[in-house]
């Protein structure tokens, strides 16, 4: 379930990065596009005076409107892009209106005929309009010899070779480049307008073309284009990738150097700045919450267990040489008086006493193998058990009617009904009671409690002591932790209370210890037989 998440939220994620590439690839687009379209648009002005009729002229409905007879603001902007001006005519050729600042106020038919760049409408209420092309060279050379700016004056030898200029750093014309214009004024690098003198030498004035920009340059403008949109495409997808790859990369670095830290069993948690945010992935990776948890998880469980295993270790390290004691020396008493009783003759009584002493020896071994056996099968489940409904009330006290030492035993119960297996519970008696006689001084009492709630029932037994420490309560019920002596005078085989928790766990209960009133208080908790 959590690789379905995790695995969803990520191509989510990849999905939105797409779709956010896709709009900025096809928003550039149209933005180049419409920067081309644009630019190319001064360049095409120029056809629409081709494309106009004399109908589209004058009306007020038409697509140029003249009103008052004045030149509409749509006709300016197509002369404008045409690189010339508009002038509205009468029948008489007498200047009505016009763009031109330095216009005559009449024409005539001469000069409109010879025009080679103009263009002439005759409209539907008898005027006329009148285009011109906007030539500097032209005006220069009408005012010569009053200065425009913008412009060179140069003189040339009627056999084309330059006498004069007014900037040495322009190339000489040829004189091929001083017939009348035949093609687009976008299509000229310059403007440039000559006329011959009295002495023979031709005067020529020459203007730069600011609108320069020949038809064939769209096949280049597109090359342009494209090339520029590719290097652009190119670079943003290289940011991209890495902006992604930064992205994605970083944490799925981080979680592979976790793993390898913990395959090296170091099972420490790393937590840096540039990831996390007050120990918690930051929003740009919390896609990879879900690995971080995960990972946070096993490295906590991992060194707990590897915690664990060490203490076990360390238990079974001390059992298996406690128990190696405790074998040893009843084997070695019998052993010892074994080989007496072969070497010498003694009484009867002597022998007696010997066998007496092997046959106790004997039995101690015997207990301790029988004990470690339970130990195992309640641990593994194989132990045999027979639960019935019983009152452990009554089932204690009659325990302790049998115990040697219950003038010691103070009890405080009542009725408590629960499913257990009476002669496992008879050991549990014995082991807590026994225990707790042993170890408290001599002729103090032992306290048993028997309360009951709603949905458990609560065993304990308080016998005075000196404290525990916190390590000691935990490895209490440990098999592993504490070995018998046989030279010391308490007798058992020191694995009463690890049977006796093993017997509680398997009838579904707990079995705690805890310091409590100047001595040890051991508290067993079983769930409550509701009739």
């Amino acid at each position: 379930m959590m690789q379905t998440k995790a695995t969803r939220k990520i191509a989510t994620r990849f999905v939105l990065y797409f779709l956010t590439f896709y709009v900025i690839t096809v928003t550039s687009l149209f933005a180049l596009l419409i920067y081309g379209v644009t630019q190319s648009v001064p360049s095409s002005s120029f056809y629409t005076l081709d494309e106009l009729l004399p109908e589209d002229i004058g009306s007020p409905f038409s697509s140029f409107p003249i009103e008052e007879d004045r030149i509409g603001d749509e006709l300016q902007t197509v002369a404008t892009g045409a690189h010339g001006t508009f002038t509205l005519l009468d029948d008489d050729l007498r200047v009505i209106d016009t763009m031109r600042r330095d216009g005559p106020a009449t024409y005539t038919w001469e000069t409109i005929a010879t025009d080679p760049n103009g263009r002439f409408w005759t409209l539907a209420n008898g005027q006329h309009l009148y285009f011109e092309l906007d030539q500097p060279a032209e005006r220069a050379l009408a005012h010569y010899p009053e200065r425009i700016e913008q412009t060179v004056i140069e003189r040339y030898s009627p056999d084309g070779v330059r006498i004069a200029t007014e900037n040495e750093s322009l190339e000489p014309l040829d004189l091929a480049d001083l017939k009348p214009w035949s093609s687009l004024p976008n299509e000229r690098e310059e403007w440039t307008a000559s006329r011959v003198e009295r002495d023979g030498s031709i005067l020529v004035a020459r203007a730069w073309n600011e609108r320069y920009e020949p038809s064939n340059n769209s096949f280049q403008r597109f090359v342009q284009l494209f090339i520029i949109y590719h290097i652009f495409l190119f670079v943003l997808a290289l940011l991209f990738s890495l902006w992604i790859g930064l992205r994605f990369g970083r944490p799925i670095f981080h979680f592979l150097k976790w793993q390898q830290r913990l395959s090296a069993r170091d099972y420490s948690i790393d937590k840096p700045k540039r990831l996390y945010r007050n120990g918690t992935l930051r929003r740009r990776y919390q896609m990879f919450d879900e690995f971080d948890e995960s990972l946070e998880t096993l490295s906590h469980n991992l060194a707990t267990l590897e915690k664990e295993r060490a203490e076990i270790d360390t238990l079974r390290e001390q059992w298996i040489t406690g128990l190696s004691h405790d074998l040893k020396t009843p084997l070695s008493s019998i052993y010892g008086y074994a080989a007496l009783l072969a070497s010498y003759d003694f009484s009867k009584e002597d022998v007696r006493s010997y066998a007496e002493t092997m046959e106790q020896k004997a039995k101690y071994m015997d207990t301790l193998l029988d004990d470690l056996t339970y130990t195992y099968q309640l641990k593994h489940g194989i132990a045999t058990t027979n639960r019935e409904p019983t009152d452990w009330d009554e089932l204690f006290r009659q325990y302790v009617s049998h115990v040697e030492q219950r003038s010691r035993i103070r009890y405080e119960g009542e009725t408590a009904v629960v499913s257990i297996d009476r002669i496992a519970f008879e050991r549990v008696h014995d082991n807590l009671i026994h225990n707790a006689l042993r170890y408290s001084p001599e002729h103090s009492f032992v306290d048993v409690t028997l309360r009951s709630t709603d949905s458990n029932v609560q065993f304990s037994v308080w016998n005075e002591g000196a404290p525990l420490t916190d390590e000691a309560i935990r490895q209490l019920f440990d098999r592993y932790y504490r070995g018998t002596n046989t030279t010391e005078s308490i007798d058992g085989t020191g694995l009463g209370l690890a049977i006796t928790a093993s017997i509680v766990e398997s009838h579904n209960g707990t079995i705690t210890a805890r310091n409590e009133r100047g001595g040890i208080q051991l508290t067993i908790t079983l769930p409550r037989l509701t009739t």
